[in-house]
C-alpha cells in the first residue's frame, strides 16, 4: 500500500487529501448455514484488513505530511439478490467510522463512512434500483468528501 501512495505522489507530485476506503462484500453465509463458520470469520476478517489497512496508511501519510484529508469508507454489495452480511459490514464500517474520527480528528483527518440501505426486501431489488443505490453511493461519498463539517457519521444510501 505505500508503494501505491509513492507512485501516487509521484505521478502527480502531491499527497492525496482523500480516501475512498471501498469495500465490495459478497454474499455472507447465514448462522444456521452448513457451510463451515470460516467462511464467515474469514469474509469478516478479510474486510477487516482491508479496510484498517488502507485507513491507517492513509491517515500515516496525511499525519506525516501534516496534510488535511478525508478517509470514507464505502461499503457496497456485488449481488443484488442475495444481500446477507450487509448488516454486520455496515455494523464493521460504522465502528471503524465513529472510532477513527475520534482518534483522527486532532489531526484534522475527517472520516466519514456510506453504506446501503438495507431496508428493501429481496423482491423489491431489481437490477435498476440497485444500480440506483450504487449511485447514491457515489454522491453520498461526494456529499462527505465537499462537506467540511461531516465526520464520525456513516450515511444510509436511500433510493
Amino acid at each position: 500500500i505505500n508503494l501505491l501512495f509513492d507512485q501516487i505522489e509521484s505521478q502527480l507530485r502531491a499527497t492525496p487529501d482523500v480516501i475512498v476506503n471501498c469495500w465490495t462484500s459478497s454474499p455472507m453465509p447465514s448462522l444456521m448455514a452448513p457451510e463451515p463458520m470460516s467462511i464467515y470469520i474469514d469474509h469478516l476478517s478479510s474486510a477487516a484488513r482491508f479496510l484498517y489497512t488502507y485507513g491507517q496508511v492513509g491517515a500515516e501519510r496525511f499525519r506525516a505530511r501534516n496534510k488535511k484529508g478525508v478517509i470514507v469508507n464505502v461499503i457496497s454489495h456485488d449481488n443484488h439478490e442475495d444481500l446477507t452480511g450487509v448488516e454486520s459490514m455496515a455494523a464493521l464500517v460504522s465502528g471503524f467510522t465513529h472510532s477513527w474520527a475520534k482518534e483522527l480528528t486532532p489531526f484534522n483527518i475527517r472520516v466519514g463512512g456510506v453504506i446501503p440501505s438495507v431496508s428493501h426486501t429481496r423482491e423489491d431489488l431489481d437490477e435498476r434500483h440497485w444500480a440506483e443505490i450504487q449511485d447514491e453511493l457515489v454522491r453520498n461519498t461526494a456529499y462527505i468528501v465537499s462537506n467540511e463539517y461531516f465526520s464520525g457519521r456513516v450515511v444510509a444510501t436511500e433510493v
